[in-house]
């Protein structure tokens, strides 16, 4: 049987051996590196050989060994707290057990014989106080060497912690460009497996909204590597203007600022603390998030909840529901009847537009599209509100004077086959999606159609001094006063 390809169980354990006497028998290259190990964990050490090569002359000459130079004896082992019986030769590693067991003390073997022993040395990473053993129970050192020297390796630049949001937003970008970037659910795995291959990134969470692609992860202080991620993202080939690139402090601010809706296309709103959770959450479940990374997040919370209570909490709430139902009021289509106005999207955010127009109007009914799923209709509703399923699209837009679509859907629900069922009659529909849940073809095909997208909207809608700049100065204020809790974060080294 191949020695080197069978493992056994093992329980990790970190032994107290400060001032506690150790016994080593052989003095080869394997028993002082043992030696040499146990007088760096404090132990007192007994080295036992009649003869030892220069590594074991250089042992010799420390406080705390002794070395007996001659054969084994069984009380060689009185009153010794740990044992390594590390001589070529199998018989007498043996010996050593035997009298060790007698005792009562544990004792390991370094030979091939290492499973009747009592325990297996892991391959041990020291730095800068911290500790780190690799084991394969026995089955390949050699292996276990090389998980240790890569982490060495990555050990080097983990002293610290910088936080880093790389991304684009309505703000740079527009809506047609962003849909270009836009990730659906295998590109974003995709994406996902390529980061988690760079080793200075130790978490991350993709956040992707209707107005924003982003990537929040936490890296490796004092590394460069926002050009590699941003090839990753695709962002490669857009302007460096157009791609925000925040580090350290700054990306805390812009994730507290962000939860406080203070950076969304309707300044306030709530969806994005939702969203954001989402997308940490996927990272989770992905394997993509650390600790540090969730301890981000629930700090950003906080911040940003003590930002809304001193700006946006202070004056009318608007929600993009409540700018899209005003829109349609603005065109007459937000009372409807017959019922003449459709929602497509049975989502978090269809289910928010349904319930708002049910609170706002009193008369009208309305039809919610729905694609697999139907959703649960209060028994209050019944009288106003009829689900239909997306195959019944044909049947329903006839009737319709207004359509607003609010799915998740990569590609769009409306297209220009649907243009044949739109009569002379004005028909608006808003457009919630990212990617667009409408086809630009369908409103050029059919002239009497207004498309009214999310950039749309924001042009359209003014609220007079709910601006972001003018709750920037506090937003940065409150920030500051938290400067604690981003410390905290990023300079894990200094803790417990």
């Amino acid at each position: 049987m191949d020695q080197e390809r069978v493992s056994e169980p093992v329980l990790p354990l970190a032994l107290l051996t400060r001032g506690r006497l150790c016994l080593v028998v052989g003095a080869g290259k394997t028993g002082c590196r043992k030696a040499q190990a146990l007088l760096e964990a404090g132990a007192r050490v007994v080295l036992v050989a009649p003869t030892g090569g220069e590594e074991a002359a250089q042992l010799a000459g420390q406080a705390n060994l002794e070395w007996r130079q001659r054969l084994f004896e069984p009380s060689d082992a009185e009153g010794v707290f740990l044992a390594f019986a590390a001589t070529d030769d199998e018989q007498a590693n043996g010996a050593v057990l035997a009298a060790c067991r007698d005792r009562a003390v544990l004792c390991g073997i370094v030979d091939h014989g290492w499973r009747h022993g009592d325990f297996i040395s892991p391959a041990v990473l020291r730095q800068d106080g911290l500790c780190i053993a690799v084991s394969t129970g026995g089955r390949s050192c050699r292996r276990a060497r090389m998980v240790k020297e890569a982490l060495g390796r990555h050990l080097e630049a983990v002293d610290a912690a910088d936080l880093l949001v790389i991304g684009v937003d309505h703000r740079r970008l527009g809506l047609a460009e962003r849909e270009e970037l836009h990730l659906d659910s295998a590109a974003k795995e995709r994406l996902g497996a390529m980061l988690r291959q760079v080793m200075a990134l130790h978490g991350f969470a993709v956040v992707e909204t209707c107005n924003r692609i982003e990537l929040h992860a936490v890296v490796s202080a004092g590394t460069e590597i926002e050009e590699i991620l941003r090839r990753l993202l695709g962002f490669n080939h857009l302007p460096t203007d157009q791609v925000y690139c925040l580090r350290g402090h700054e990306a805390f601010q812009h994730s507290a600022l962000l939860l406080a809706g203070l950076l969304s296309q309707v300044i306030g709103e709530k969806h994005i603390v939702s969203q954001v959770k989402q997308a940490f959450d996927e990272a989770e479940r992905m394997g993509w998030a650390n600790g540090m990374l969730r301890e981000w997040l629930d700090s950003s919370l906080h911040v940003a909840k003590h930002i809304r209570q001193e700006t946006v909490d202070s004056t009318p709430a608007f929600e993009i529901e409540d700018i899209t139902l005003d829109f349609l009021a603005a065109q007459g289509d937000a009372d409807a009847a017959d019922p003449g106005l459709m929602v497509i999207g049975s989502g978090a955010m269809g289910r928010a537009l349904v319930t708002r127009w049910v609170e706002r109007t009193s008369r009208s009914r309305l039809v919610w599209v729905y694609r697999s799923r139907p959703p649960e209709v209060p028994p209050a509703w019944d009288a106003r509100v009829e689900t239909a399923q997306l195959a019944e699209l044909d049947a329903l837009l006839p009737r319709m004077r207004a359509v607003i679509c609010a799915t998740a859907a990569d590609r769009p629900v409306l297209d220009q086959t649907h243009s044949r069922l739109f009569g002379d009659s004005p028909v608006h529909i808003v457009d919630l999606g990212v990617p667009r849940n409408v086809s630009p073809e369908l409103a050029r095909a059919c002239p009497q159609i207004q498309v009214q997208n999310l950039d749309g909207l924001k042009q359209w809608h003014r609220c007079e001094g709910r601006d972001a700049e003018s709750f920037a100065p506090t937003a940065r204020r409150i920030v500051g006063e938290h400067r604690d809790m981003y410390d905290k974060l990023t300079l894990f080294h200094t803790g417990a």
